[in-house]
């Protein structure tokens, strides 16, 4: 509204006026969702648990998991991986 008042104002001949028939664009045709998959995995829980083997097969110390795991668990970045499949 405020924009025709305007356009009005400044000079008709040189800005005309927008009409207001638009001509309406069907919805796309969406299909239907047959399944989502949806896996995540934290990197914390990944170093843990390999930290964890490290330690129990004997290739690393036990003090390992005492200095390590505070800091694996404050991280909280993650890989999501998305897989959807529509009919």
């Amino acid at each position: 509204m405020i924009e025709r008042v305007f356009r009005h104002r400044i000079s008709p001949e040189l800005m005309p006026m927008s009409t207001d028939i638009t001509i309406p664009f069907p919805p796309p045709a969406q299909t239907g969702i047959l399944g989502i998959l949806s896996v995540v995995a934290r990197w914390g829980s990944l170093l843990t648990a390999a930290a964890l083997a490290a330690v129990v097969m004997g290739s690393a110390p036990p003090e390992l998991m005492l200095t390590a795991t505070p800091a694996i668990l404050a991280d909280r970045s993650f890989v999501s991986y998305w897989r959807i499949r529509r009919s």
